[in-house]
């Protein structure tokens, strides 16, 4: 639920969103390509739907409660993760499989690497107040463990 108490939900191949809290949905599915295993991260204001995988990977941003959802290219296919910021929802955040973690201040139309390549992100959470952010791997080979990079 973000600050307007706007509830977005993926789910299969329809994706749909309240202004309600629930009560009433509407279709909000972007036309053409249908993202595989979509996830969602909603921020104050933005909303993002996501998914990756070893060779592609889909990334669409809404900028509004009744804006679409705009296709947005990715820096690295295989996005595990996305979280976006509580206080600015045009700044997200993303974990890859081994390609590193990227940051995006305009809601996704360009992307800072921020390090950690070859870490295999699953988790990643931000502190927005200490300007941290910390990606968990699980790798079984290499670079296992919890890493920090301040922003």
């Amino acid at each position: 639920v973000d600050a307007h108490g706007m509830v977005a939900l993926a789910v299969g191949r329809r994706w749909r969103q309240s202004y309600n809290g629930g009560a009433n949905w509407r279709d909000v599915t972007p036309e053409g390509r249908r993202v595989t295993h979509p996830k969602v991260t909603v921020g104050r204001i933005c909303r993002y739907v996501y998914s990756g995988g070893m060779f592609s990977g889909d990334f669409y941003a809404s900028r509004g409660p009744s804006r679409p959802f705009e296709r947005r290219a990715l820096p690295a296919s295989d996005v595990r993760v996305a979280v976006a910021s509580p206080m600015n929802g045009r700044e997200v955040w993303i974990g890859t499989w081994g390609r590193g973690i990227f940051r995006s201040r305009d809601a996704g139309q360009t992307w800072e690497d921020m390090g950690l390549q070859g870490v295999q992100c699953r988790s990643l959470t931000v502190d927005w107040r200490r300007r941290r952010v910390y990606a968990g791997s699980s790798s079984l080979m290499a670079h296992r463990g919890i890493w920090r990079r301040d922003f």
